[in-house]
């Protein structure tokens, strides 16, 4: 079964002044009941951030971070207990020591993932697909298609019980991590597209999970 709830994602054209993609840093983080904090993050010379947020339950809860920029959110994929939201931002403030949080007033057992990365569009907001599944091995989120080349492309997950993470489609090692209380855990991975092509990649777990949601999202 899949489903998903259309949060305050922004939809943004156009590429005016964009520079390519370049990868500067990431950071997994496990939560508690209803809170979780990243670790810090060097975020000097960013001008994109990703945040990949998983949760028990369709509302994710706030994200802020410690430099307070601007947030938009992408649409929310799952079905069951859960559930997987993407945040971007063009930041007006990056530096050392750089945190993002979520806190929710219900216990949703939330992980964060958060990636940074110099260059893009100031309007870089180009694509999206997801999917929820209550019983898989390996899922994908749907093929997108990137307007451009030069796009980057975010992989997120959410699911339970499984310990393990893989990606294929030439997309980075994934990072994950599982919340300290809740059996839930986030991946994260990326892919700079050099020519614009369709991409759809499949995440691999190492033993059947009961719930689950893929996303994927294209950016300019």
């Amino acid at each position: 079964m899949a489903g998903k709830l259309a949060l305050t994602g922004a939809g943004n054209s156009g590429a005016a002044g964009a520079s390519a993609y370049a990868f500067i840093g990431q950071v997994v983080t496990a939560g508690n009941n209803g809170t979780v904090t990243s670790g810090a993050l060097n975020t000097t010379g960013a001008t994109f951030l990703s945040v990949i947020v998983v949760h028990y339950g369709g509302t994710p809860g706030a994200l802020t971070d410690s430099l307070s920029n601007a947030w938009n959110a992408r649409t929310t994929y799952g079905s069951g207990n859960y559930f997987v939201t993407q945040y971007w931002s063009r930041p007006t403030s990056v530096g050392v020591g750089h945190t993002f949080s979520v806190a929710s007033v219900v216990d949703t057992y939330p992980c964060i993932a958060v990636m940074a990365f110099s260059g893009g569009s100031a309007l870089p907001y180009d694509t999206e697909n997801g999917v929820a599944n209550a019983s898989y091995t390996t899922i994908q989120s749907g093929s997108i298609t990137p307007s451009q080349n030069n796009c980057l492309v975010i992989a997120g997950q959410c699911w339970s019980s499984s310990t393990t993470c893989a990606i294929n489609g030439g997309f980075s090692s994934p990072q994950f991590v599982k919340n300290a209380v809740g059996n839930i855990y986030v991946g994260q991975s990326y892919l700079i597209q050099t020519t614009a092509a369709a991409a759809n990649p499949t995440w691999t777990v190492n033993q059947a999970v009961n719930s689950g949601a893929a996303n994927i999202a294209s950016f300019k």
